[in-house]
Order: C-alpha cells, then sequence, then structure tokens
C-alpha cells in the first residue's frame, strides 16, 4: 500500500467515531450541527482517498 494511501486510511478511521460521539452530543444538546460537520469531515477523507487512489 502506498505511503499516501496507508495516511489517508488512517486519517479516516481517526475521524470515524467522531460523528457517533456527536450525534450521542446531539441527544443532550439538541445541536445536530456538530454531528453533520463531523459526518462530512469524515466523508471527506474518504472521497480524497477514492479520489487519489483508483484501480485501473
Amino acid at each position: 500500500m502506498p505511503a499516501g494511501m496507508q495516511a489517508a486510511g488512517e486519517a479516516m478511521h481517526r475521524s470515524a467515531s467522531r460523528p457517533a460521539v456527536e450525534a450521542q452530543n446531539s441527544g443532550a444538546t439538541g445541536d445536530l450541527k456538530p454531528g453533520v460537520q463531523a459526518l462530512a469531515q469524515m466523508t471527506a477523507t474518504c472521497v480524497a482517498c477514492h479520489a487519489g487512489y483508483r484501480l485501473r
């Protein structure tokens, strides 16, 4: 696995738990924005990796 691909995968795994944590927090606060932002950031790491590394 190329180093850049490995780094992108690690970044995604680090950010993967944040949406769940923010979803739990929104149950207490009623504020959905932090959860949506965390999900968007996690998805952006997925998109960046898939855009950079494709099978041909």
